[in-house]
């Protein structure tokens, strides 16, 4: 067999999507291999005319190994991100820096450190893999490769995958040689990747840090909801893919797209988000859905002559939105816990792992791309700030100068003026309408910021270019209704929650013990003793079985922004690594310590929860 047949092998069992990509024919002509000195061989690229060296023609092995060594003491959960993959050389060189890591031992906390590495020339990368054997590479989880025009798009959601809170500061961005010489506009977009992930960050812990609590309770208390709540698997198995799905935000320009809405109810499929939805109602519009997954919004926003109307939402959503408007029909589209999707699972459904983007409309897009719909409709999508306004209902009025604000490309206008969570968003849309290239999306807003990757058009192009069939949505309807009228009624199980609780608290207190002897036996720097490794081993045991507990999640969830402050940076690299071993177990034992103390909290809140 090949090289090109193995590696291929490998990547189709691995990546299915990214394997049928690299069965048509690319181009690989300005790239070829030359033995060097030591006897392996280097690889050459044409580039302004002329054969340049990328890696070193005397010792290229070598050279890889003193690169990727800059990486030997990577701090566990250490992530890099590199600009160009080249041969695969230093990506190998990166996989065995530690393999015998004899300072942690096999059984300490997972030592799991990942590289990413971003080829921007698919002529390079398409040349190594029909002469390169890159088996072992391709076969690492350690390893992911991204390639331009083949799956660069999924390159910001490895990180948001990889990247947290927890080991933020370490997190690199790197260039092979020649790389940064020769692709800068591709070193440049890996920069911006890298600060669009720091700084989103910043704005999920300030989030989490002021709505932990909140958002758990509110997760305890919807389980009544949710037991009484509609089958998603049939939603999703039975939505119409070519039923184009309308996101309705509530951008000021949406008074000047009311008409165009009516024109296409019952034609497509229109989802609005919670804040738009009472306007909606006023012009005489009844979306199809509503979609609320916040765990504070604002009750005034909805009234009960909206029951009738389907409600998909997140198990964060605001208990009391549920509680006022008591829906006939809703949906739970996704969960952070993994109790949700087990009560799930025993009834034979299932939520989706859905990315929320951070606002409700991203949320949406998340949903319809999990539809597999072909045409996505944006509405009121403005993400911008017009006039003094952000919305077209409940005017939220601002004094532009006390706000940080940014200036970027406008549908109709140079630029416009959007504001930080604006801006996330629309960073969030490009990434995720790039990795979604088989869904049309029509940007049918009144203006406000460009979204790259939707097509901007007004809205009688948009009736000359997508032919609207209501005969299509009429169908889905009937049957949709006769599912909701199949709804079966269940309550929610608050006892079975306490018992697992009880367990939890239980096991802490065993982790917690072990956690203090651990740290102290550092402390006198007794780490090659057998009591050591035996300890180290049971506190493993016990971190197993808390994880394996859904309810731990739940817990977990509401001690969120106390965990920042505990384990924020909790693998921060120290020259001694004993030391560095002596301060993870000092951190975990106050850890552990919190969660036992909130779990009492949590039980509490059940109790409550099931008057």
């Amino acid at each position: 067999m090949s090289f090109v047949e193995k590696n291929l092998e490998i990547i189709k069992r691995k990546d299915i999507v990214l394997y049928e990509q690299l069965q048509q024919d690319k181009l690989i002509d300005r790239v070829m291999s030359e033995t060097a000195k030591d006897g392996n061989t280097y690889l050459k690229v044409q580039q302004q005319g002329k054969w340049v060296a990328f890696n070193s023609t005397y010792k290229p092995l070598e050279e890889a190994k003193r690169f990727a060594s800059k990486y030997k003491d990577l701090p566990l959960f250490g992530r890099v991100l590199f600009l160009g993959f080249g041969n695969g050389y230093v990506a190998r060189a990166c996989m065995h820096l530690f393999e015998n890591d004899e300072n942690l031992g096999e059984d300490v906390i997972n030592a799991d450190r990942r590289f990413a590495f971003y080829e921007p020339d698919m002529a390079i990368f398409m040349y190594v893999l029909q002469t390169y054997d890159l088996t072992d590479i391709l076969e690492n989880n350690h390893i992911s490769i991204f390639v331009e025009g083949l799956n660069s798009n999924l390159l910001q959601a490895w990180c948001a995958d990889n990247v947290g809170t927890h080991n933020e500061s370490s997190f690199y961005l790197d260039a092979l040689p020649k790389y940064k010489d020769y692709y800068q506009d591709a070193y440049t977009r890996m920069e911006s990747i890298h600060a669009n992930m720091i700084m989103s960050l910043e704005c999920y812990r300030e989030t989490k840090n002021k709505l932990a609590k909140h958002i758990s309770r509110n997760n305890i208390y919807n389980l009544k909801f949710f037991e009484q709540s509609m089958n998603l698997k049939w939603f999703v198995e039975n939505y119409p893919k070519n039923l184009p799905f309308v996101i309705v935000a509530a951008g000021p320009s949406l008074k000047d797209r009311v008409e165009f809405l009516k024109q296409i109810q019952g034609k497509a499929f229109i989802m609005a988000v919670d804040t738009a939805v009472k306007y909606l109602l006023e012009q005489g519009i009844t979306p199809d859905g509503v979609l609320c997954i916040d765990s504070r919004k604002r009750l005034t926003l909805f009234q009960k002559e909206m029951l009738d109307i389907p409600f998909f939402v997140h198990a964060d959503v605001n208990r009391l939105v549920l509680d006022k408007v008591c829906p006939k029909y809703v949906y739970f589209l996704s969960a952070q816990t993994k109790y949700y999707e087990q009560r799930a699972m025993n009834r034979d459904d299932y939520l989706l792992d859905l990315d929320s983007g951070g606002s409700v409309a991203t949320m949406a897009f998340s949903f319809a791309a999990a539809l597999q719909v072909s045409d996505v409709i944006l509405v009121g999508q403005d993400l911008s700030i017009q006039g003094n306004t952000t919305h077209v209902v409940d005017d939220m009025i601002m004094n532009i100068e006390l706000c940080k604000h940014f200036y970027v490309p406008g549908n109709e206008e140079e630029q416009v003026t959007t504001l930080k969570d604006f801006y996330l968003y629309i960073q969030w849309f490009q990434q995720e309408i790039a990795r979604h290239p088989e869904i049309h999306v029509w940007n049918v807003t009144a203006g406000g910021a460009k979204i790259t990757g939707a097509r901007y058009v007004q809205p009688e192009e948009l009736f000359t270019e997508l032919p609207l069939d209501s005969v299509i949505g009429e169908q889905f309807r009937v049957a949709w209704n006769e599912q909701k009228s199949q709804q079966k009624q269940a309550f929610a199980p608050y006892e079975d929650v306490i018992e697992k609780i009880q367990n939890i608290i239980a096991l802490l207190e065993e982790g917690k013990n072990i956690a203090k002897v651990l740290h102290d036996l550092c402390e006198t720097r007794q780490v090659d003793t057998k009591e050591f490794a035996e300890l180290n081993a049971i506190f493993g045991r016990v971190e197993a079985c808390l994880s394996e507990v859904p309810e731990f999640e739940l817990l977990e969830q509401y001690c969120a922004s106390m965990e920042d402050e505990l384990l924020h940076n909790l693998y921060e690299e120290k020259d001694d690594k004993i030391l560095e071993m002596q301060q993870i177990y000092g951190k975990l034992y106050a850890y552990y310590e919190c969660l036992s103390r909130e779990a009492e909290d949590l039980i509490t809140i059940c109790k409550d929860a099931m008057k």
